[in-house]
Formats: structure tokens, sequence, C-alpha cells
């Protein structure tokens, strides 16, 4: 299955309006009446309100069925239009390394040494000339 993002736009005002005088009177009843529907659609993983007067729904999840959705929606809370599917492409993080890489040994530079000894045999002062 393909993760999919689901957005419905859905009337909050409600189906029955008792107060067409008020018709803020329902909304957060309605609102809370939508996210439980939302959260019942098998495979949803995230459901967020949008919108200024937060009547967009969006479900994220694997195996959701916006057309279910949306009806179930339209049937419980009041208008209901699905406006958009699309899937997720979840972003590919590069793998670290499982192995650390053995740390090299430190370079250290040195001059030659050079041990300058003393001949055992006393050379004679003078040099025999020819």
């Amino acid at each position: 299955m393909t993760k999919k993002k689901v957005v419905v736009k859905v009337s909050m005002n409600g189906r029955n309006q008792k107060f067409p005088l008020f018709p803020n009177f329902r909304r957060q009843g309605n609102r809370q009446k939508a996210l439980q529907i939302a959260t019942a659609v098998p495979g949803f993983q995230s459901v967020i309100l949008k919108g200024a007067d937060q009547d967009v729904i969006e479900v994220t999840g694997e195996g959701v069925d916006a057309v279910d959705l949306t009806i179930t929606l339209h049937k419980r809370v009041g208008y209901a239009n699905l406006e958009m599917v699309n899937e997720v492409k979840e972003e590919k993080k590069p793998e670290k390394d499982e192995q650390p890489k053995p740390a090299e040994p430190p370079v250290v530079w040195s001059y030659p040494t050079y041990v300058v000894t003393e001949p055992t045999e006393p050379q004679s002062a003078c040099c025999p000339v020819m």
C-alpha cells in the first residue's frame, strides 16, 4: 500500500440547522464528530483540521479510502467535498555507515638520527706526504 494524503472540505454548519440565526452554534460539536469519523477510518496515521474556519480535514495514512470517508462525513456531519488525493513520497535519508571507519594513525615527522663515534686508534698527528 502507498501512503496517501486525503483532503476533504466539510460544511461544519451541520445537516440539521436548528438555529439559522446562529450558524456557529453547532460548529464545535460538528468538528469533534468529523474528527471522530476521520480517526475511525482504517489505516489513518494523522488527522489535521485546516483552513480559516477549520473546515478542511486532511487525513494521512496507508490504505485510506477517500470516497468512503467523504460519504460518511456527508451523511453524519454535513456537506462534504473531496478536494484532493495525493500520494505522499517519503524522503529517503542517507544511511550512515554502520561500521565506524578505523582511525588513521597520526603522522609523525622526524629527522634521521646520526650516531657519531670516535675511532678507536688514534691517528698520527702528521700526515705522510709522498
